[in-house]
This record gives structure tokens, C-alpha cells and sequence, in this order.
């Protein structure tokens, strides 16, 4: 389907009225759909699984075909994506493939959000409770963090 609707002339970047891309539009959506699972899981006995991947899959369909994984989401309206955010910063760490997908394509691990914060901090804070529901990965994206930051040290300004 985004294959279809690109070739009908709509683009990877276009923005639409709430400042997102379609990259943040596929983001936003897993998130809430995180949510949505977490507040789910508070009110009923966890029992572990997994839920739909479909906006993860359109996430990495639309880096591949060239959406820009440091593209900056101004305001948010949902908790688990700060303002100013780039599409690593997400916190949501049930799965490490979105991560893997945007360090892939270029996205900056040094970035920092409206609050000062690089996506390693959030997922180091996800980290000291992997067993909650939304953070069952968030040791393994910690790690994967750790290593692009290392790997990729921003330039020093003279």
C-alpha cells in the first residue's frame, strides 16, 4: 500500500498538520499502540507475548526507501516521545529491530531532545526494569546505543 501511494505522487517527507512525516506517523502509532498494551497489562495479569509489528514493518520500508531517521518531531503529544525528538528517541523497547533498522540507515545516536537527552539515556532508564511490559528489549537497544555511540563520535568543533 505505501508503495502504491508513493507512486501516486505522495512523498516520503511530506509533513502533515501535527509536524510528522509518515516515519512519525508509523512511530506515533506503535507507540500508542505500546500504550495502550502497558496500560492494558496494569489492569489484567501480564502473561507475556506480542502484539502487531505492522507500523515497525512501515517504519522499515519507509527508511529503505529514503525517509530521513533523524528527522526531529518538534511537539509531541505523547508521553513516550519527548519533544524534539528524533525517531531513535521513542521509547519503546519491546523489540530491538526498529532500533537495528535506524542506526542502519544513518540515524545520529548523539542527537539530544528538548530535555537534553541523547535515545541511550531513555533506553538505559527502560533498562533498570526489563521485566515491565514495553522494555522487554530495552537492555538489548541499551547495548546496541552504546555501541554506534562509540562507533560514531560526533566532530569536535574548533
Amino acid at each position: 500500500m505505501l508503495r502504491y501511494w508513493l507512486s501516486r505522487g505522495f512523498t516520503i517527507e511530506k509533513v502533515d498538520g501535527k509536524g510528522r512525516t509518515p516515519l512519525w506517523t508509523a512511530l506515533h502509532e506503535h507507540a500508542a499502540e505500546l500504550g495502550e498494551h502497558v496500560e492494558w497489562c496494569g489492569r489484567n495479569t501480564y502473561i507475556g507475548g506480542t502484539w502487531d509489528y505492522e507500523h515497525d514493518d512501515t517504519a522499515v520500508t519507509l527508511l529503505g526507501l529514503g525517509a530521513n531517521p533523524n528527522q526531529r518531531l518538534k511537539k509531541s503529544t505523547h508521553p513516550l516521545i519527548p519533544d524534539n525528538a528524533t525517531p531513535l528517541m521513542v521509547r519503546r523497547y519491546d523489540d530491538d529491530r526498529l532500533v537495528r533498522a535506524l542506526l542502519k540507515h544513518g540515524a545520529d545516536p548523539h542527537a539530544r531532545c528538548a530535555k537534553g537527552k541523547t535515545a541511550l539515556d531513555y533506553a538505559r532508564q527502560a533498562a533498570r526494569t526489563p521485566e515491565k511490559p514495553g522494555c522487554t528489549a530495552a537492555v538489548k537497544v541499551a547495548a546496541l546505543l552504546e555501541r554506534a555511540m562509540k562507533a560514531h563520535r560526533p566532530t569536535k568543533r574548533r
